[in-house]
């Protein structure tokens, strides 16, 4: 629902017909419209940026100068990019849960919140792993389509089924992301700052020596936990979780050359605290925030090189995005320090991370695929990230490799990728859920805002969101930054709306 900067052409598709090879046609809900089956299964590779709103690509938002995206840039020159994708929260954990299982987690224990850390354990979201072993993830499915897995970065969704997991030398880390699909885990465990300051591989702490634990104070002032083994450094954590994932792409490759394989890279930029790399210290003009994006965009261009180099590029669905909008934090910290030189960090959306509003949804989601996108363009077909599963259910198909209730959520939108025809293709109604288990649901031009709290959300935090736990109903069509209630005048449309929200809600599978 926002414009790209010089709007990039828009126009079919060419079909590339590859002779000697077998084409199947899929119908795809749309009458007259089929597109060709891919011959030869691609990469999928999967950036899920952190906390990263449409603002920090220059190409969808113009920084005039602030900040220089051009590898994200690059992405959008040469591929689609949806102007109206939405999260399924505008937190962390419920949105990469969704993206990976095609299922929204407030259908899980997590009604509200995120996954606790080890040693901790809030309202909700506890430690244990959120996604059940017997739910299927893109991971497990195209594991049975032959691909190899790995899941590279922050990861957010927990481990073990135990409700608090006091320490991470509690090994091995069972279930974990290798019991739901994934080959490889290199993870930063909860986020950038997270206290136990460690990485996660596959089953452990990542070359820890001894289960010897001596807290201690360091950076950002912190208690930490103090795990035997190399700590983390802050401004050291987007390039070595990049390299591991350019390490990973590399090896399979070699060991595996005509296998394809499904890269899950989940960087930690751009949530606070926000530190960038020696390199980009200074480098934008938006200051430390600034700064990060560029860390977050160099590690984008390394991935896509690495990709390049290994002459798997063209055969690589590539999807780039986030998990939830961008935080306004403080004026006095670097968010507010960007914004305040003029970075837009949502666009001119109403509010941010955390909120039922849409600043807190909308995101960056631009698709990559040189060997089918011929030419860039904008697609202004709404999509939720939860439909990323069922897109690649359709480009990848699996006979029988696919449990009746995988991804009950998620609505293909492969046939935009092959033509801009489909761009008209409405989904149904989808659900967008706060960090404080708000809930709205949108179709078509409208958005409602239930304006309930569950009821196990303590008094304390909701006195912070009041302005959201009211009933509310914007046309985004012709408000999109919400500043018109309609409720009041349109109740035939706020009925409608419930009885879809309430559906939506009580089934278990579309």
């Amino acid at each position: 629902m926002y414009e790209i900067k010089d709007a990039l052409e828009v126009r079919k598709m060419e079909r590339k017909m590859m002779k000697n090879k077998c084409f199947k046609c899929l119908l795809v809900g749309l009458a007259g419209i089929a597109f060709s089956a891919v011959a030869d299964r691609p990469n999928v590779v999967i950036i899920l940026a952190d906390d990263f709103g449409i603002g920090g690509v220059n190409a969808i938002v113009d920084s005039g100068g602030l900040i220089d995206t051009p590898n994200m840039d690059r992405l959008v020159a040469n591929g689609i990019s949806f102007t109206d994708a939405s999260t399924p929260s505008s937190v962390c954990s419920p949105s990469r849960y969704g993206m990976l299982t095609g299922e929204y987690a407030w259908r899980t224990r997590l009604k509200w919140g995120v996954v606790a850390a080890a040693g901790f354990k809030n309202n909700e979201g506890n430690f244990d792993l959120l996604i059940d072993t017997e739910t299927e993830t893109i991971a497990s499915y195209l594991k049975k389509a032959g691909y190899h897995t790995a899941h590279v970065g922050k990861w957010h969704l927990g481990y073990t089924n135990e409700d608090v997991l006091k320490t991470y030398v509690q090994q091995p880390l069972v279930p974990g992301p290798r019991n739901i699909g994934f080959d490889y885990h290199f993870a930063v465990p909860h986020n950038l700052g997270d206290v136990a300051k460690v990485y996660i591989e596959n089953e452990g702490v990542y070359q820890l020596r001894s289960k010897k634990v001596k807290q201690y104070r360091g950076e950002f002032n912190k208690l930490y936990h103090g795990y035997d083994a190399p700590q983390r450094v802050a401004r050291e954590v987007t390039q070595k979780i990049t390299d591991k994932a350019c390490d990973w792409m590399r090896d399979v490759s070699a060991a595996s050359p005509e296998d394809p394989f499904f890269l899950y890279f989940a960087p930690v930029a751009v949530h606070s605290p926000i530190v960038s790399s020696v390199k980009n210290e200074g480098a934008s003009k938006a200051g430390a925030y600034g700064d990060f994006i560029q860390d977050l965009d160099d590690s984008v261009g390394q991935i896509v090189d690495q990709l390049e180099l290994l002459g798997k590029l063209e055969n690589t669905l590539l999807i780039f995005t986030s998990d939830n909008g961008a935080d306004f934090s403080p004026p006095q910290k670097p968010q507010g320090i960007a914004k305040a030189a003029g970075l837009k960090l949502n666009g001119d959306l109403r509010g941010d991370k955390h909120t039922i509003f849409q600043g807190g949804f909308i995101v960056p989601f631009i698709v990559h695929w040189p060997n089918e996108i011929k030419s860039a363009r904008t697609s202004n077909r709404t999509i939720s990230l939860v439909d990323i599963f069922s897109t690649i259910k359709e480009l990848v198909p699996v006979k029988g490799g696919e449990s009746t209730s995988c991804a009950p959520d998620s609505v293909s939108f492969a046939s935009s990728i092959f033509s801009a025809d489909a761009d008209a293709v409405e989904r149904g109604p989808f659900v967008t859920h706060s960090a404080l288990g708000l809930y709205a649901v949108r179709h078509k031009q409208w958005k409602y805002i239930e304006g309930r709290f569950p009821e196990s959300v303590p008094l304390g935090k909701r006195k912070n969101a009041t302005n959201q736990a009211v009933p509310q109903l914007y046309d985004l069509n012709a408000d999109p930054k919400e500043e018109n209630n309609l409720f009041g005048t349109h109740p035939e449309v706020v009925s409608q709306l419930q009885g879809m929200l309430d559906s939506i809600r009580d089934r278990e599978a579309k």
